[in-house]
């Protein structure tokens, strides 16, 4: 009885985290949204081509700066006061060393990469890597503990902030800077909100010990390879693209990369940040472990791949509402590299089991074989410009993820590819059906204007989508709905 009491708890709890993280998604959803908009019509190009160049540097910087400690705590739930200590200012002093590093390293990137401006951009973003770490630990107790309300206002307040000041410089005329110090801003204010907070609720002693900080190093320590190689196989193509064919047209596909990873961050995020610390909690229950996984493919299959299948039946109008006439080559980008977005979409909740389960080492090697993969599709495609990069990433991500992450499903909760499968067909079925829709009016009817062609269509697509889900489906939507809303 005790036990399912802590059960209930701790779906409340999860339930009460959801909705938090919920509302600050769809804050960051219309932001992001705002912010896009009026930035593609005040900025060059080029200016999102560079920010794309320093976007990833700084990925991987983080990623080292971290050294995998994070997910570790939230895995590890024993952990004492001294280590915990111990860690934060380990942080510290990782984010001061990579911030050293980043300076001085920033005129050879900006040589490497002949622009120039790089060098003061990347130095300038990397401030963030001395503010960021002093409230980074805080951030991981409060998901751990499942506390999001108050991550969603301090996440919420910073975006706002950092949405505002991006705009009014982007009008001002400060081109590529108005990019750099939104970022920066956000990352300032949240960074400071959570030490603020945190050291006011635990306060972290005056000590470090090595020795005290091993076993979370040891898990983290694959944790960071996993992410390393993770970016690779993610950010791979921008660092050949900015090389080979120049920021230009690194801007246009980095606009269509927006395009395609902004519902997988947004939304599986929203998802896994609550599923990684509840799977953590009852990582040793195979059973639930299996059943909170269904649920969560379930709930991530419904919302993602009718979004996904709408960027490649509506991408011309989508593309034009959001950007501007001027990124017509972004169009054709974004109607290939949805399916990029998806595979994403649908595999990584396999990587959330892999870390609730402490099996980071298995998520490396996973990530080091499609990295390694993608290495050679970008440089095949590169000889037939950005479209031949697409479609190189297209066939490595499908060819390679959703083979061996079902794999993983089978190995960690003894899931086979025909069950996963069957869980998301409903899914893509009502999804085609619509998308078929979309593009036979897209073609055959004379709509005004790209914002007239969305507001017929997209409720258009929706009333499809949910009507034959409905009705073959009509039991399985409502538990759906019901999980989505508990």
């Amino acid at each position: 009885m005790a036990q399912d009491v802590d059960i209930k708890q701790l779906r409340r709890r999860a339930t009460s985290g959801a909705r938090w993280t919920a509302t600050a998604t769809g804050v960051r959803v219309v932001l992001q949204f705002v912010q896009l908009a009026v930035l593609a019509r005040l900025l060059r190009v080029e200016d999102f081509g560079l920010m794309a160049i320093a976007n990833v540097v700084l990925a991987f910087a983080v990623t080292f700066a971290d050294a995998g400690v994070s997910n570790a705590i939230i895995h590890y739930r024993d952990a004492k006061r001294e280590e915990l200590s111990s860690l934060y200012w380990l942080n510290v002093i990782g984010g001061a060393v990579i911030f050293g590093l980043m300076w001085l390293a920033a005129p050879w990137i900006a040589n490497f990469y002949h622009q120039p401006t790089l060098a003061p951009v990347l130095r300038a973003t990397s401030v963030i890597f001395v503010i960021g770490p002093l409230g980074q630990q805080f951030q991981v107790l409060f998901e751990r503990d499942l506390r999001f309300r108050r991550l969603a206002a301090i996440e919420i307040v910073s975006m706002v902030a950092s949405s505002v000041v991006g705009i009014v410089m982007a009008w001002r005329g400060f081109g590529v800077w108005s990019l750099v110090w939104s970022g920066v801003l956000g990352s300032a204010l949240r960074a400071l909100a959570l030490a603020t907070l945190g050291w006011t609720q635990w306060r972290p002693m005056f000590r470090f010990v090595p020795r005290e900080c091993k076993r979370f190093l040891h898990f983290g320590a694959y944790q960071m390879g996993e992410r390393v190689v993770n970016l690779g196989g993610q950010h791979l193509d921008k660092l050949v693209i900015g090389f080979l064919l120049g920021t230009t047209l690194l801007g246009y596909y980095e606009l269509a990369y927006r395009f395609i990873s902004r519902p997988y961050q947004i939304i599986n995020s929203l998802f896994t940040r609550v599923a990684f610390p509840v799977f953590s909690t009852v990582q040793h229950d195979r059973e639930r472990l299996r059943k909170g996984y269904l649920e969560l493919i379930e709930a991530l299959g419904a919302v993602t791949i009718p979004l996904y299948v709408a960027l490649l039946a509506l991408a011309e109008p989508i593309v034009g509402v959001q950007l501007g006439p001027r990124y017509g080559t972004t169009v054709l980008l974004l109607q290939i590299l949805w399916i990029v977005g998806l595979s994403f979409s649908l595999t990584s909740p396999a990587g959330t089991l892999l870390l609730a389960c402490g099996r980071a080492d298995i998520g490396f090697y996973v990530n080091f074989v499609r990295t390694a993969l993608i290495i050679v599709g970008v440089w095949i495609g590169s000889h037939w410009g950005l479209v031949g990069i697409a479609w190189a990433l297209v066939a490595v991500v499908v060819a390679v993820m959703f083979p061996v992450q079902a794999y993983v499903r089978w190995l960690i909760v003894g899931m086979g590819w025909r069950e996963f499968l069957s869980r998301l067909a409903p899914f893509f079925g009502a999804a085609a059906a619509a998308a078929a829709v979309c593009l036979a009016a897209n073609r055959w009817l004379p709509f005004p204007s790209d914002i007239a062609e969305l507001a017929v269509m997209l409720p258009v697509a929706a009333a499809i989508y949910a009507g034959l889900l409905w009705w073959r489906h009509g039991a399985r939507m409502r538990h759906i709905i019901r999980l989505i809303r508990s």
